[in-house]
């Protein structure tokens, strides 16, 4: 499984339990580098609040 298929890339759709809900996966450009265990979402709250949350990969 390369790290694009793992867990952290399906989180879009869910709902954390204080009520995010996350949007959208952030899509790293070729030149960026780093995070080789940590993936970014944009996220909204229930509220109207937007945000980012970084997924961390602990396995």
């Amino acid at each position: 499984m390369s790290a694009d298929e793992g867990p952290l890339h399906k989180l879009a759709g869910a709902r954390t339990h204080d009520g995010w809900e996350i949007i959208e996966l952030v899509q790293r450009k070729e030149y960026q580098t780093g995070s080789c265990f940590s993936v970014g979402y944009l996220v909204r709250h229930q509220d109207g609040r937007e945000g980012f949350l970084k997924a961390l990969d602990f396995s």
